[in-house]
């Protein structure tokens, strides 16, 4: 399913997906906090390095840049 190095695990954050919707703000329990967009805790790669969760908590809230080439609308 997931090709990933056993350096690596599937992101807690976005489940894998590189892009966290509302399921994962519900069960992350950051509703009214967040909105749905790429992953910042493994920078859209549905991945992370191994042991990160031990150092950094995947529901902080000030992770990654305030914004993503992916979060702008082309009209």
């Amino acid at each position: 399913m997931f090709n990933v190095e056993k350096k690596e695990m599937i992101c807690p954050r976005c489940l894998g997906k590189g892009f966290v919707d509302l399921n994962d703000i519900k069960r992350l329990d950051r509703e009214n906090e967040w909105v749905q967009g790429y992953c910042r805790y493994c920078d859209a790669q549905g991945f992370v390095e191994r042991g990160k969760t031990k150092k950094i908590n995947p529901r902080r809230l000030d992770l990654g840049p305030d914004f993503h080439e992916s979060d702008i609308v082309d009209e």
